[in-house]
């Protein structure tokens, strides 16, 4: 049973995909590891699905076939497509200077608010809630296609959810197998499903502090810090990073910058906020406590972002 409902995700992506940006072999290969006879196979069972629509493909760069769904034989105008996208970009650009975390959001929706030709939304539009709904009923989740990084080979997951973190991006939880409490990012998850299983292992979950970076440690072991940005770290900030923005403050007179921010609050370590202010060094100072800068000088000097 658990194969065909990893299957029905499967299609349920899938055809999302060919109907929106499309998908290639190799890139259907490494998403699902699965063999490139099973890509044809599934294209052949959504093409029949959805008659009179059929795929096409469309070569492109590398002589790589793109495959699409469509409403007819000729291929999808994608220049046309991409002229409405850029028309879009226009009009919301002036919402980037206003309100950059609602800009962000709305250009990473964009694509599907282009589209109108879906058939399906986007499976992750559901994410969110599927996860609060087994955090209410305290019922396991079954992560399905989950990647560590992209080398890694898809694997499932069977989990105990704890809680959603960094603005929903995350999600804490105990992996029932190993027995082990870790953070999962959605954007890795290729499709998930809720089950009516109870959650069983409480006594193994750990209490974790989340950052608004995306790190975690061990309750009570966060560290407070502060440091000032230029208004273009603090964009950067707000879009990257939504959780962190309740953490700063506009400063009435500037010492580094014109147009000056403080950051000011807690962090699980030096990794991953980091991270962000060597990005850009040019633009951030005032680091503050003097161990936590002493950290990051150790960070550079042992070459682990560079």
């Amino acid at each position: 049973m658990a194969n065909h409902k990893k299957y029905i995700h499967r299609m349920v992506e899938l055809i999302h995909l060919l109907n929106t940006k499309g998908i290639t072999t190799a890139e259907y290969t490494e998403k699902y590891g699965r063999h490139r006879n099973q890509f044809i196979e599934d294209r052949e069972m959504i093409a029949e699905i959805y008659l009179p629509a059929t795929i096409i493909s469309k070569v492109e760069s590398g002589r790589q076939k793109r495959f699409f769904l469509s409403r007819s034989e000729q291929a999808l105008e994608r220049e046309a497509i991409r002229d409405d996208m850029a028309l879009m970009q226009q009009f919301l650009e002036p919402l980037k200077q206003e309100d950059p975390i609602r800009y962000e959001r709305l250009r990473k929706r964009m694509e599907w608010l282009i589209n109108d030709t879906a058939l399906l939304p986007h499976h992750s539009f559901f994410f969110v809630d599927h996860i609060q709904y087994t955090i209410r009923k305290q019922c396991r989740i079954q992560l399905y296609n989950y990647r560590h990084n992209s080398s890694d080979q898809p694997k499932d997951y069977l989990l105990e959810p704890i809680k959603l973190t960094t603005a929903n991006q995350q999600l804490y939880a105990l992996d029932v197998e190993a027995g082990i409490c870790k953070n999962y990012k959605l954007s890795r998850v290729g499709s998930l499903e809720p089950t009516t299983i109870p959650c069983s292992e409480q006594h193994l979950y750990q209490d974790k502090f989340h950052d608004a970076f995306g790190w975690s440690c061990d309750a009570g072991q966060e560290i407070n810090i502060s440091f000032h940005m230029s208004e273009t770290a603090y964009r950067l900030l707000c879009e990257e990073f939504e959780e962190a923005k309740q953490y700063v403050q506009k400063l009435r007179k500037g010492l580094l910058f014109d147009s000056e921010y403080q950051f000011k609050g807690p962090v699980a370590g030096v990794e991953a906020v980091g991270r962000f202010i060597l990005g850009l060094s040019r633009h951030i100072g005032e680091i503050q406590p003097s161990k936590f800068k002493e950290e990051l000088k150790k960070l550079i000097s042992e070459d682990i972002f560079l």
